[in-house]
């Protein structure tokens, strides 16, 4: 199959981000493009950009992950802050304090079932119904430090870890493919193709 030709626009802070450098990007099931860095997040209703920031209730603006979930909250994921969801323009803050296994959220998955999987360097954070659970190593993680939590198509829940990616079996976690001491190369993100 031949690329299609597509028009490619970037966005800047001339355009009204607060900077130039975006370390998560969502498209929300309105069309609306969400965009959070380091300086806040931002969202793009395809004509200017809305900044949100501390002053706005994100008491962390340093944003690392965004994601939606069926009920179309934005869930942000801050490095220090912990975890964010925006709902109807107010923002409220899941943090250590709530339950969360650390201030830092390096990646959030939506699950199938609606709740989330959260990445953080000092584990994992599921959140379901109102409920957190977490998991370490001392449930069988190779790594507290996770850099991406992922469910794939036929409902496995995998986690890209400082020692390997890991797979959840009934409530254990169990090496699914080893970062052997000698290699550099991490596992620090999962795709999913079409094909099997």
């Amino acid at each position: 199959r031949s690329l299609k030709r597509r028009i490619v626009r970037m966005y800047t802070r001339a355009d009204g981000l607060p900077n130039d450098i975006a370390m998560a990007v969502l498209s929300s099931h309105d069309g609306r493009l969400w965009v959070g860095g380091n300086c806040g997040l931002s969202v793009f209703d395809g004509n200017r950009f809305k900044v949100y920031r501390e002053k706005d209730g994100l008491a962390n603006s340093c944003i690392w992950s965004l994601a939606e979930d069926g009920n179309h909250d934005l869930w942000v994921g801050t490095w220090g802050g912990g975890l964010f969801r925006f709902r109807d323009g107010h923002f409220v803050q899941f943090s250590r304090d709530q339950g969360l296994v650390s201030k830092v959220v390096l990646h959030i998955a939506v699950a199938h079932d609606d709740s989330l999987w959260i990445a953080t360097p000092d584990g994992i954070s599921h959140m379901q119904n109102g409920r957190i659970r977490n998991y370490t190593t001392a449930d069988g993680l190779t790594s507290n430090e996770v850099f991406d939590v992922y469910e794939d198509d036929r409902g496995r829940i995998l986690a890209a870890t400082q020692g390997g990616i890991d797979q959840l079996v009934d409530e254990t976690f169990i090496p699914l493919l080893p970062t052997p001491q000698t290699d550099s190369r991490l596992s620090v993100r999962f795709a999913e193709d079409s094909s099997r």
